[in-house]
């Protein structure tokens, strides 16, 4: 086990949550980054959601844990070391934090494009600009959709 210096930030380039891990506390070599999805979680050693293989740990490390990044099944797990009971608690609470962050930009992001596909829909079906759609048949088919 390597001692690391770690930096959980918001990536705006990325439209996200990062984790970066540096050798040292000058933060002058890094080793990794890890991209946090939606997803995000941190799974305590002894959970039943951590791979078998790492099972062992909960007796070597108890506060150690498991980050599991949220970027999908194929992504890697990453392993630290708490140390302590308490800095557990804090990974969990500040991982869990960026991702009810990312899971609400999401949601406003996927308003955001429905009312825009609804204005392109209307302009399409109205090119009038009457504010009424000019087909019966488009306005049962919109309400279908959720759209009116």
């Amino acid at each position: 086990w390597n001692k690391q210096w770690c930096v959980l930030y918001e990536d705006e380039d990325q439209d996200s949550w990062a984790l970066d891990c540096y050798s040292d506390e000058s933060a002058r070599r890094k080793i990794c980054h890890i991209v946090l999805g939606f997803a995000a979680r941190v799974l305590p050693i002894n959970s039943k959601h951590v791979p078998a293989v790492l099972a062992k740990l909960q007796y070597q490390r108890p506060c150690s844990f498991v980050l599991d990044s949220g970027e999908g099944r194929l992504c890697p797990f990453y392993v630290f070391d708490a140390v302590q009971k308490e800095s557990l608690n804090s990974w969990q609470q500040a991982v869990s934090s960026c991702a009810r962050d990312l899971t609400r930009r999401q949601k406003t992001q996927d308003e955001q494009d429905r009312a825009e596909l609804i204005a392109e829909i209307f302009a399409l079906l109205n090119p009038s600009g009457s504010g009424c759609i000019w087909k019966e048949e488009f306005r049962r088919y919109a309400e279908t959709l959720g759209f009116w």
